[in-house]
C-alpha cells in the first residue's frame, strides 16, 4: 500500500523526479532557443532572396543605362549611381550570408548536427493553436518540488515516531533459563527468549517544529511561484495572439503594395529613359519596390514565428 511505503524511499524517489523535471525545463529552454534561431534563419533567407532580385533589377538597369550613355541619351554619372547601388546590394548580400552562416553555426551547436546555410530551409505550415491548458515543464517541476516537500514531511514525522521491533535470543547450555528445573534434572537444554522492543527518541521533537515551518514556507513559495508563472504565461499568450491578429491584418495589403510599387518603378524607368526624372528618382522607386517585397516575406515568416511561439508557450 502507498501509505506503508518507507518515507526515506519516497523522499529519494521525489528527489529523482525533481531532477528529471529540471532536465525537462532545460531541454524546453534549448528547444525554444532552436525555434528562435530557425525562424531567424528563415528571415535571413527571405532577405537573401530579395537581395538577389534587387541585384538582378539593378544589373538590368545598369545594362540599359550603359546603352543610353553610349547613345548619348544619359550621362556617365547616371551609370555610376546605378553601379554604386548594385555594389551596395552585393555588399548587403555578403553580410546577409555571413549572418546566416553564424546562425547556422549556433543551430549546429544546439542540435549537435552539421547545418549549413546552403541547406534547404522549408517554411513550416501554419497550425491552429487552441490555448486550452498550459502544459509547461516548469509547472511539472513545481509539482515535483511539492512532492519532494511532502516526502520530507513524512521523513520528519517518521523520525519522531516510536520504533517497534521484535527480538529473539537463544542458547544451548546447562544451566538454562529455568534454573530450578535444571538443578533437578541436571542436563543441557535449549533455551530462548523472544519479545518486542520499543524505542522512542524525544530529541527529534525539538527540531521537528522548526523544520516543518521551513517546509511550510517553501510550500507556500512554490504555490506563489505557480500562480505567478501561470499569470505571466497568460500575459505572454495574450501578447502573442495580439501580434498574430496584427500580422493577419497587415498582410492583407502586402500584395497590393508590391503591385503598386512595381507599377511605379516601371513608370520611373520609362520616365528616366525619356529624360523626365533624374536617376536618383529611379533608384528611389527601385528601393521602394524592393522594400515592399522584403516586407511581405518578413511578414509571412513573422506570422509563422508568432504562431509557433504561441504553440511553444502553451506547450500543448
Amino acid at each position: 500500500m502507498e501509505g506503508c511505503r518507507n518515507p526515506q524511499r519516497q523522499q529519494a524517489e521525489a528527489e529523482g523526479n525533481t531532477s528529471e523535471r529540471n532536465v525537462e525545463v532545460e531541454i524546453y529552454a534549448v528547444n525554444e532557443r532552436v525555434n528562435q534561431i530557425f525562424f531567424g534563419i528563415l528571415m535571413l533567407k527571405a532577405q537573401q532572396e530579395q537581395n538577389v532580385i534587387l541585384q538582378e533589377l539593378l544589373q538590368s538597369n545598369c545594362d540599359r543605362i550603359d546603352g543610353m550613355v553610349k547613345n548619348g541619351a544619359a550621362i556617365g554619372s547616371d551609370l555610376d549611381a546605378v553601379r554604386a547601388e548594385l555594389l551596395t546590394a552585393v555588399q548587403a548580400g555578403v553580410q546577409l550570408k555571413a549572418t546566416c552562416d553564424a546562425y547556422c553555426r549556433m543551430m549546429s551547436l544546439l542540435t549537435g548536427k552539421i547545418i549549413s546555410s546552403d541547406d534547404g530551409f522549408i517554411k513550416p505550415q501554419a497550425v491552429v493553436v487552441q490555448p486550452l491548458t498550459i502544459k509547461r515543464p516548469e509547472l511539472r517541476l513545481i509539482d515535483a518540488q511539492m512532492s519532494e516537500i511532502n516526502a520530507a514531511k513524512s521523513v520528519l514525522l517518521s523520525a519522531s515516531n516510536p520504533k517497534i521491533g521484535a527480538f529473539a535470543q537463544g542458547f544451548y547450555g546447562n544451566p538454562g533459563l529455568d534454573m530450578f528445573k535444571n538443578m533437578i534434572e541436571n542436563k543441557w537444554t535449549l533455551n530462548y527468549v523472544v519479545g518486542i522492543k520499543l524505542q522512542w527518541s524525544l530529541s527529534p521533537y525539538y527540531t521537528r517544529r522548526n523544520s516543518m515551518n521551513k517546509l511550510a514556507l517553501a510550500e507556500e513559495q512554490l504555490g506563489n511561484n505557480r500562480k505567478t508563472f501561470i499569470f505571466n504565461t497568460n500575459v505572454q499568450i495574450a501578447q502573442i495572439e495580439g501580434e498574430i491578429n496584427k500580422m493577419y491584418e497587415v498582410m492583407h495589403s502586402d500584395d497590393e503594395i508590391i503591385k503598386l510599387r512595381n507599377s511605379v518603378r516601371q513608370a520611373a524607368e520609362s520616365k528616366f529613359k525619356n529624360g523626365v526624372i533624374y536617376i536618383s528618382d529611379l533608384l528611389n522607386e527601385i528601393t521602394n519596390e524592393n522594400d515592399a517585397r522584403i516586407a511581405k516575406g518578413l511578414h509571412e515568416i513573422e506570422l509563422l514565428k508568432n504562431i509557433y511561439d504561441l504553440q511553444n508557450t502553451i506547450n500543448n
